[in-house]
């Protein structure tokens, strides 16, 4: 999980394959994206929220950490669609100083299949699940970044230069 949110960070997305029928087409414009998209770990520890509404995008990386409690990654920017290609910049970041230093953005390929959104990068590839129904709640959460494979530190969502 760590390693999908911190390449997240770094190039702005994952994602998968595709398949060549009709049915799995390129999206034609922002709001053919706009929703919430889950994605959950195999382990079942972790999971990545993205949500795209209106040109703007929240990202939230959420994991279980060793203690019992959550760590929660936010990432915030703008995207915008050109047939196939979406491109995310990232303009605010809860991991700003520590492993983000600047506005980054990143290009990927998106496929929208019914309620599977496919977004592939040169070096990840995830599907994600629209999301359609309402989030269950959870008790609490710190908000930090997840600097390595096995480190999260606590700090604060702060605007990117």
């Amino acid at each position: 999980m760590r390693k999908i949110a911190l390449a997240f960070a770094v190039s702005l997305l994952l994602a998968c394959g595709s398949e060549d029928s009709p049915a799995t087409l390129p999206p034609t414009s922002n709001q053919a994206i706009d929703g919430t998209w889950l994605y959950l770990t195999s382990s079942g520890n972790g999971a990545i929220e993205l949500t795209f509404t209106g040109g703007n995008f929240h990202l939230r990386a959420l994991e279980a950490l060793t203690d019992g409690t959550f760590g929660v990654q936010l990432d915030g920017g703008t995207y915008t669609l050109s047939g196939s290609i979406l491109s995310l910049t990232r303009t605010s970041s809860s991991c700003s100083g520590l492993t983000v230093t600047s506005k980054t953005t990143g290009t990927e390929t998106v496929i929208r299949q019914g309620n599977s959104l496919t977004i592939t990068s040169s070096t990840n590839q995830t599907v994600l699940q629209l999301e359609t129904s309402p989030p269950t709640c959870m008790d609490t959460a710190t908000i930090g970044c997840f600097v390595s494979d096995t480190s999260f530190q606590a700090h604060p969502v702060m605007q990117l230069n």
